[in-house]
This record gives C-alpha cells, structure tokens and sequence, in this order.
C-alpha cells in the first residue's frame, strides 16, 4: 500500500532459485504459511513483483514465480515440475498457470514428464519473458524502476489472464498426447 513502492524482486542467493519442497515435510502436517496461499498473495499483489530466476525453478519454485508479473532467468537457469516422478501433482496453482503462459500440450508434457527444461526452451514456452546476462536480480529491479513492470499490456498479472491461445485440447492432438503420458 506504500506509494512510493513501485514494486518487488523475489530473488534467493546461492546456487539455485527455489527448487521446490523439502520432501522430509511430507510426513508432517504442513506449517504455515502453505504455499498456495503465499503465490494467492503473490498473484493478488496490484504492484509489479517480478522473478529473478537462476539454478533450478522447480516445482513449488516454479509455481511462485508463475504468480509473479515477469519472469527473468539468468542463462543456465532451468525450469519444470519434477515431483511427479514421486507421484505428487504440482499443487499450489502451477497446473492452472502454466495454461494462462503456453498451450495445452507443451503444459501437458511439463506436469507429467517431470524434466526440466532449459532457460531457452522456457523462454520459447513462454515460461519466462527474458533471459538475462549479468545480474539479474539488477535486472528484475531495472524493469520495476523503469515502470515497464507495471505495464499490463506487456506484463498482464497472471491474475488477469484467462488462458493463452491454445490453452484448451486440440482434438486432433489429444490421443497421441494421451498415449504419450500413458507410457
């Protein structure tokens, strides 16, 4: 609510972006706050918070930085949802996000092969929005100061965003895709 906050870079230091949930929390009760209802106040946030992404963006990781408005990645960064190879569907809005960013079939492939893929591939996917040489966290600040960030028709919340083009079945493609995720 600050007005003079134009908005905000989510960006982690070390080797890696978020990679997902620590498996050892799957044999207690979740704590708070879960993370469906952190990437609810990501989403609902009407100033730009913007994804500085390096490392691995996995799962829970990828999840928070689809509710972002943009998505920067340094070059290396890889991106996907590999829980499930453990048999775990993502499940903090992820499976529903990943329709308002690319099609049907690329969405397909992503939740139920569990490979990641790299920061070129995501950027053609439309996954990410640019790939970034040097800092950038800089990057992800720049964009915000700029004011770029906040432009709707470049950057369209994701909450505003009803479903891309191709976002439901194509008939003609859906029993080779079917038959794809059954093997």
């Amino acid at each position: 609510a600050d007005p003079s906050l134009l908005g905000a870079a989510i960006a982690t230091e070390g080797r890696t972006f978020i990679a997902g949930a620590d498996i050892g929390e799957m044999d207690r009760p979740l704590e708070e706050p879960q993370l469906p209802a952190v990437i609810a106040v990501i989403a609902a946030c009407r100033k730009p918070l913007v994804a500085a992404l390096h490392g691995n963006v996995l799962g829970g990781g990828l999840e928070v930085a689809l509710a972002c408005r943009a998505r920067l990645a340094a070059p290396g960064t890889s991106v996907g949802f590999p829980e499930v190879k453990i048999g775990l569907i993502p499940g903090a809005s992820g499976t529903q996000r990943l329709l308002r960013m690319t099609d049907f079939d690329t969405a397909v492939r992503l939740v139920t092969s569990g490979k990641p893929v790299a920061a070129g591939e995501a950027l053609r996917l439309g996954l990410i929005d640019q790939i970034v040489e040097g800092n950038v966290l800089q990057a992800a600040v720049k964009l915000i100061l700029s004011g770029r960030a906040a432009n709707e028709q470049a950057f369209p919340a994701s909450r505003t965003i009803i479903a891309r083009e191709g976002a439901r079945p194509n008939p003609e493609t859906l029993p080779a895709l079917r038959a794809e995720v059954e093997k």
